[in-house]
């Protein structure tokens, strides 16, 4: 009896939903949401810094956070201006089309990437009785494994250290 690998088919009808998603909204509009994304997270982060600084009297590193508030501000305009310009491009017909299929690639950019981190938090056995099945399912399905096997950070560093070695061999 063959068992249903359940890692295997989840993976495979996320992977369709990120390409279909990223189709849709095209790379102008998810580079758009990206840049919102991070920009957000920045906030917040400083947001915490200067409340921790307040409350522990460190005026000057507040002050630090306090202008580092407002360079990411400035910074976050410009390229929001910059989005909003590439955004009017993406709608001409050709480059609409482009801008469509890098889309649904970067839709499955993503979705490797959520997948890596899913695959982490269960080898390190953050997700309890369902990583060990995710795991398991892994471990039994060579397309898994191929797709585990090489997580972003690793693919990385294994292009910097390409590139580094040219350089060198310059």
């Amino acid at each position: 009896m063959m068992e249903i690998n359940i890692t295997f088919i989840v993976a495979i009808i996320v992977a369709i939903c990120g390409i279909y998603l990223g189709a849709k909204k095209g790379l102008a509009k998810s580079i758009a949401g990206f840049i919102a994304f991070v920009a957000t997270i920045l906030m917040l982060g400083i947001f915490l810094r200067i409340y921790n600084t307040y409350t522990k009297g460190r005026m000057m590193d507040m002050v630090v956070a306090i202008v580092a508030l407002v360079v990411l501000g400035v910074v976050y305009g410009v390229l929001k201006l910059i989005v909003k310009s590439v955004k009017a491009i993406a709608e001409l017909p050709v480059i609409a089309v482009v801008d469509k299929l890098v889309g649904a690639i970067l839709g499955l950019v993503v979705v490797i990437a959520i997948y890596h981190i899913v695959v982490i938090m269960s080898t390190f056995g953050y997700l309890g009785n369902v990583g060990v099945k995710i795991v398991e399912d892994v471990r039994s399905n060579e397309y898994l494994q191929l797709v585990a096997r090489y997580d972003i950070l690793e693919l990385f560093t294994l292009w910097k250290n390409n590139i580094v070695d040219k350089i060198k061999g310059m």
